[in-house]
């Protein structure tokens, strides 16, 4: 939950969550900050969606990530053949 606080905050994602109506077929959606029962928020279904800086932000990451992997990978141990077995 913290980290999606501090993504929220930092205007990363968007925090949603729809209640539908008991007494008809409409739908409310809320964002956390106009939720009201906040500390309720993170009960049942909710929804995260990513703002155009969030994509950024996460692709950003992704590209650190892959990096970091393949780096590792070239550094490390070399992996064992796998062993063939002939009939």
């Amino acid at each position: 939950m913290d980290a999606l606080m501090l993504l929220s905050t930092n205007r990363k994602i968007v925090l949603k969550k729809i209640h539908a109506s008991n007494y008809s077929l409409q739908y409310v959606v809320y964002d956390y900050t106009e939720y009201p029962q906040r500390d309720r928020f993170f009960w049942g279904q909710f929804n995260i969606w990513v703002t155009p800086e969030g994509a950024a932000y996460f692709e950003e990451l992704e590209g650190k990530a892959q990096a970091m992997m393949q780096a590792a990978g070239s550094c490390g141990p070399a992996r064992p053949k796998p062993i063939g077995f002939h009939v």
